[in-house]
């Protein structure tokens, strides 16, 4: 009878690393996937801190922009005059 008992004993820790090793992988799941969301939180946060701080450039830029753009088309506008009166000047 001991001896039935002492070759159990491989077994029986066998079976209780497996039970071990069983909750231990949940756990690393469990935490892992709380990390996770946690993570995406975080980043979700601070992704739409990053653009509120960032809407008042980037709508100043846009504007500016807009406004490069105009006055290149002024400029051009401008210098296509001038080129017509420069013509009208030498034909004169």
């Amino acid at each position: 009878m001991g001896y039935v008992s002492v070759l159990s004993l491989p077994l029986k820790r066998a079976d209780a690393k497996g039970k071990v090793r069983t909750v231990a992988e949940s756990f690393l799941r469990e935490v892992e996937a709380a990390m996770e969301a946690e993570f995406e939180l975080k980043v979700g946060a601070a992704t739409k801190q990053v653009r509120a701080t960032v809407a008042p450039w980037e709508l100043a830029a846009k504007r500016t922009e807009a406004e490069v753009a105009a006055n290149q088309a002024k400029r051009d506008q401008l210098a296509g005059d001038m080129a017509q009166l420069q013509r009208d000047v030498q034909s004169l």
